[in-house]
């Protein structure tokens, strides 16, 4: 049966929705309490490193244990040399690496210093000598690759000048404890990583290839601190690199 003309159908009735209850209300107030000074924070520290010029790095490999693990992300500052300060010896740092040195591509690399422009470097036995002065080593402990799969000995090394950190020797004999000399160009740098045996940096790829130095140009920053080294190693959040 049709509708009369001129009379339209009346409008559907609305739906009532149901008001939220007391327990939904308060879940979400528990998750905006939660989540609003967390994005505050974030955003007050994504502003102090903005400012500060602190720019996040990850370590992709074995090169610098004990120092940093592999897979640590650490904060280093790009502004650091900036100024009127220099790179020092000892000093950890970011910067782009010669073609050379990664398979024909320009990559980021992170190293320590352990000569400075117009040192004279030579390896002898993979202890370095600077300038006619060998670094010394403390011995410290045996080391075992987080992994599990290599071990090696952990040690203090110091530089003529002062510097010292920890670095890693594997218990074979690397091919390339010897070395040199070389002299660093002026505003060039000569990096070594701290796991001595497992490394590619200013001695080369292998014992035959063209030692290299960084420079100044080619310098990020100085590495500062790790923000994050996974689940398993909380206790490194925070940590100082030196």
């Amino acid at each position: 049966m049709s509708s009369m003309p001129g009379r339209q159908a009346p409008p559907p009735p609305l739906a009532i929705r149901p008001r939220p209850s007391r327990r939904r209300r308060a879940l979400l107030l528990i998750v905006l309490a939660i989540s609003i000074p967390i994005a505050s924070v974030v955003a007050v520290s994504g502003a102090f490193l903005y400012l500060k010029k602190w720019m996040p790095f990850q370590n992709a490999g074995m090169a610098m244990l004990p120092t940093s693990l592999e897979s640590d992300r650490f904060l280093f500052d790009a502004k650091a040399y900036r100024g009127s300060e220099l790179p020092r010896r000892g000093d950890l740092i970011v910067f782009l690496a010669p073609a050379s040195a990664s398979f024909g591509q320009r990559v980021l690399f992170f190293k320590r210093i352990v000569g400075l422009p117009g040192d004279r470097v030579e390896m002898s036995q993979g202890v370095p000598t600077i300038n006619g002065v060998p670094a010394t080593w403390e011995f410290l402990s045996d080391y075992r690759y987080p992994s599990g799969v290599r071990q090696g000995k952990r040690f203090r090394e110091h530089l003529p000048g002062g510097a010292s950190y920890e670095i890693l020797k594997l218990n074979k004999r690397g091919d390339l404890d010897e070395g040199g000399p070389f002299l660093v160009p002026p505003g060039s740098y000569f990096v070594l990583g701290d796991n001595r045996d497992d490394s590619i940096d200013s001695r080369g790829a292998s014992a035959s290839s063209r030692w290299w130095s960084v420079p100044l140009g080619d310098v990020w920053g100085r590495a500062n601190y790790v923000y994050w080294s996974g689940f398993d190693r909380l206790d490194r959040i925070g940590l100082a690199l030196k």
